[in-house]
């Protein structure tokens, strides 16, 4: 109120400022990860279990406090989910591929005046991260940077 933060609402000048400021990061997240489950294979229900958030590189939990993180990152740390990202394994159900590609779309929808959102592919903590085995080992992800 008037530049000075936490001062009461009834103490604004007539001419003066209200800045109200929100923390959506954790809803992104949250939608996020509600739309990889939507759009996520389910045999064992693995994959469907392992997508991991991690906020400057270190995991959180989901629907933790994500206020000052520069990047978070959603991936699956599964060997076989570049696989499934790119539609190399055979799905009892079809459009189970491009899982990570599907939720960063509908993200983007919603959120992308907020965020930036952008898929990748990136090595999970403790995975190879040069040559042959560094390419195959990584795994599809969400990037995510708030405006």
């Amino acid at each position: 109120v008037d530049n000075v933060e936490g001062r009461p609402l009834e103490q604004v000048r007539p001419d003066g400022r209200i800045v109200f400021t929100f923390e959506i990061g954790a809803d992104l997240v949250g939608f996020i990860l509600a739309e990889l489950q939507r759009v996520s294979p389910v045999d064992s229900g693995d994959y469907k279990k392992s997508h991991l958030v991690f906020a400057d590189g270190r995991q959180v939990e989901p629907g933790a406090d994500l206020a000052g993180a520069e990047e978070i990152v959603l991936l699956n740390p599964l060997p076989y989910s570049r696989k499934v990202e790119l539609g190399l394994m055979r799905m009892k159900v079809d459009g189970t591929s491009e899982v990570y590609q599907q939720a960063a779309r509908a993200a983007l929808r919603r959120f992308g005046n907020l965020a930036s959102i952008k898929f990748s592919f990136r090595a999970p903590i403790g995975g190879a991260t040069t040559g042959k085995a560094g390419r195959a080992s990584r795994v599809p992800a969400l990037v995510i940077r708030m405006r």
